[in-house]
């Protein structure tokens, strides 16, 4: 009998709720951040270097001076990028920066 009135008082008393649950807010002013006493030597971002060789243009990616990414565009031809397959390991080729799928490896025993 009643069930045309369940929506409209589930949605006035979720404005009553919303209403009755607003705190005001207050602007605080411009705060310094306070100094870090955390020494790293990571960058957060990469050093980008871009080098033209003849008809293609090199992007080397490196993080604290360690190279793990080359981006090649040729004329033409829809860039590709070359990644580090571990620190020693050699490259891999991608054809978009999603690519491919890098595994963390690490040493659990060593004999």
């Amino acid at each position: 009998m009643f069930k045309f009135l369940k929506l409209p008082l589930f949605a006035l008393s979720l404005i009553i709720w919303n209403i009755s649950s607003a705190e005001e807010t207050q602007i605080l002013d411009d705060a310094t951040p306070a100094e870090t006493t955390f020494e790293s030597d990571f960058i957060g971002e990469p050093e980008v270097t871009i080098r033209k060789d003849g008809e293609s243009i090199l992007e080397e990616y490196r993080i604290n001076g360690n190279l793990y990414m080359i981006k090649i565009t040729l004329e033409g031809v829809t860039p590709y990028y070359l990644y580090r397959d571990s620190a020693d390991g050699g490259w891999l080729r991608g054809d978009s920066i999603s690519e491919p799928l890098i595994v963390p490896q690490w040493v659990v025993f060593e004999f």
